[in-house]
C-alpha cells in the first residue's frame, strides 16, 4: 500500500496555486507524486538509483500477516 495525499489549490487571487500531489516516504516525510512516478520508470527501466531505490522501498507499507 502507498499513502498518497493532494492539497487543493486555489484558482485565482493573489495566492494562487496549483493543487499538490504527494506520497508519504517515511515518519512525515512527503515527496511530490512526479518524483514517485519518476523512480516508478526508472524501476521498470532498470536505470533505479539508489535513493529511488530507498524511496520507493520506504514508501510502501508493508503487510505481515
Amino acid at each position: 500500500f502507498v499513502v498518497e495525499r493532494r492539497i487543493p489549490g486555489i484558482g485565482y487571487g493573489k495566492n494562487q496555486r496549483e493543487s499538490i500531489e504527494q506520497v508519504l516516504v517515511g515518519e512525515n516525510e512527503w515527496v511530490s507524486k512526479e518524483l514517485w512516478r519518476e523512480a516508478r520508470k526508472a524501476r521498470k527501466k532498470n536505470i533505479i538509483t539508489k535513493e529511488q531505490e530507498e524511496m520507493l522501498y520506504n514508501g510502501h507499507w508493508k503487510i505481515y500477516k
